[in-house]
């Protein structure tokens, strides 16, 4: 990891790496979604984690994006 001259630390990882990164991600957003359907969260936390599980299926299109 290192940090460039705006203070934003950079991640560097090999593809396999990435690959589990992305795994990981999809796995968070589909137990987030179970719940969802499941009706476990309250309709505070709801919205909260929708906002999350669309942020985790951003960052998955972006790692699945430097695949293509």
């Amino acid at each position: 990891m290192t940090k460039d001259l705006d203070g934003i630390y950079v991640l560097s990882c090999t593809e396999t790496e990435l690959g589990f990164i992305s795994e990981g991600l999809y796995a968070v957003e589909k137990t987030g979604r179970q719940c969802l359907e499941a009706g476990i969260p309250d309709e505070v936390d709801t919205p909260v984690l929708r906002d999350e599980l669309y942020l985790l299926g951003d960052m998955r299109a972006q790692i699945d994006a430097m695949f293509d």
